[in-house]
């Protein structure tokens, strides 16, 4: 290890060369514990008999009917009538039905599934796409999808 003496009005230590600091070699207690609550959850979702990844038809047919059903909202509703709890319950409806039209026990599951990743996906672009900046329809969307995942708490599984 080389070291150089720097000037006498600077330090007296002499300035060295050093490797960097150790990477970390253990995950954090947080990481851990994240890791527990996942694995714990994958356990309860496996005993409930869930399926481990959504069925890509059924995805694509969530995702196209509530972007239809939205984008439907937002051109029939007028500025002064926009109202997010009219949205929630337009998308519950949906569900619903979307449910109802699948022989599965667990349908309700899956649709939600579906529309969770809509809401992350498919939900965005239809905000972004409105271009009236005075429009309410944004907000409304925005609240009206955080108020529907409210509803369904996997922690209640």
């Amino acid at each position: 290890m080389q070291c150089e003496v720097l000037r006498p009005w600077h330090s007296s230590v002499p300035l060295c060369a050093v490797e960097g600091p150790l990477p970390d070699v253990m995950p954090s207690v947080w990481a851990c514990q994240q890791q527990a609550r996942y694995e714990a959850l994958r356990l309860t979702w496996r005993q409930y008999g869930f399926p481990d990844s959504l069925p890509e038809e059924l995805a694509t047919r969530v995702s196209t009917q509530c972007t239809l059903a939205t984008q439907e909202w937002i051109a029939n509703t007028p500025r002064e009538d926009v109202c997010y709890n009219h949205l929630m319950h337009h998308w519950l409806e949906l569900l619903d039905s979307l449910s109802a039209a699948l022989a599965d026990d667990n349908a309700h599951y899956s649709v939600t599934w579906a529309f969770l990743l809509w809401g992350q996906d498919g939900l965005p672009h239809l905000i972004y796409a409105i271009e009236d900046p005075d429009s309410d329809h944004q907000q409304c969307m925005d609240r009206a999808f955080h108020d529907v995942t409210k509803f369904f708490d996997m922690a209640d599984l």
